[in-house]
């Protein structure tokens, strides 16, 4: 549980911890540098079942990594500070796991307000509506619609989250979606219907709210540069068969041109960017150009008509406004 200036919900939060029904557990706690009233009330709580770090503030990152280095357990379960887990939610979400076998399971969360109150669906859409049957199936949706899964539900065995290596500290708001992608290729992955965790959503918002656009922008672009990178072909190929070829004795090179195609496929204009930055580089190849051409019917014709469509720092949009600013400025201007 990483914690950070939670004071009125902390201890509702460690609570629903110790009150799970599944009672052989450790609470790691990693305070990131609360400057209000977290602390106290964290070194107030007695339960030998709590351990309690205290660090300066350094971001989610850096919190989760320092209570994954401490976890002993063979299953580790994340929960927030300002969230609730409900009593059965570890006992379920492991006998889950067991049943069908899976490396990592979320839920879907209840969401409430300050308060406590349930709040509906529509408040927090981004975690519904969304269902998959396989990690290839979960990875194509992160990679097109972005993250959906609650991060406090998530629920999955220690060796394999280690496997997938730690959390990257300069991320903040984008640090789960990078360790989910990372752990589709070689983990079982499943989302519950069932809701375990009751979600918290604040009047000043959270790190994902607006005000954290352009960092967002900018972890999403460092994320998605590497994204594909070291993924087996086998699993691209199921993750996206619209778009990498069905032959399973393709070359490396094949895979390479079918990522720049995969990112090109994206409808958001910085990841199409990634696509034709790779296809640029790899049209300098006469060979990998020769096989785009005769091959994929793709030569230096379209990819100079691609790219000047290709509007990923919104310039033509951001042109169109100060345009359209300008015209009701010089309107306004007139009828006074």
């Amino acid at each position: 549980m990483p914690s950070y200036n939670h004071a009125p919900f902390v201890e509702r939060a460690v609570g629903s911890v110790l009150e799970q029904s599944l009672g052989d557990l450790e609470l790691i706690i990693v305070d990131d540098g609360s400057t209000d009233d977290s602390r106290r009330i964290l070194k107030s709580l007695e339960d030998p079942r709590i351990s309690l770090i205290f660090q300066d503030n350094e971001g989610p990152s850096s919190a989760l990594n320092t209570g994954l280095a401490r976890a002993r357990g063979q299953y580790i379960a994340f929960m927030s500070s300002d969230d609730v887990s409900l009593p059965h939610r570890l006992q379920t979400q492991l006998e889950f796991m067991r049943a069908e076998q899976l490396d990592l399971v979320f839920t879907l969360p209840q969401l409430i307000d300050e308060r406590g109150r349930r709040l509906d669906d529509g408040d927090f859409p981004a975690f519904f509506g969304k269902t998959f049957s396989s990690s290839a199936e979960l990875f194509r949706l992160l990679f097109y619609q972005g993250n959906f899964l609650c991060a406090p539900s998530a629920f999955l065995r220690a060796d394999v989250l280690r496997a997938a290596g730690r959390f990257r500290p300069g991320s903040i708001q984008l640090q789960d979606f990078d360790m989910w992608v990372r752990m589709c290729p070689r983990s079982q992955i499943r989302l519950m219907g069932e809701r375990l965790v009751q979600y918290r959503t604040r009047a000043e918002g959270n790190l994902s709210g607006g005000k954290h656009t352009v960092r967002m922008r900018f972890e999403l672009a460092v994320l998605y540069q590497s994204l594909l990178d070291n993924i087996p072909g086998a699993f691209l190929r199921a993750a996206f068969p619209d778009v990498v070829g069905p032959d399973v004795a393709a070359s490396a090179e094949d895979l390479e041109l079918d990522k720049s195609f995969i990112y090109l496929s994206h409808e958001d204009p910085l990841i199409r960017a990634m696509g034709a930055q790779r296809l640029f580089s790899q049209l300098e190849d006469d060979r990998l150009a020769a096989r785009l051409r005769d091959e994929r019917g793709f030569d230096l014709g379209q990819f100079f008509r691609m790219t000047d469509t290709l509007d990923f720092q919104n310039h033509g949009r951001l042109l169109a406004l100060k345009t359209e600013c300008s015209r009701l400025r010089q309107l306004s201007r007139f009828r006074g």
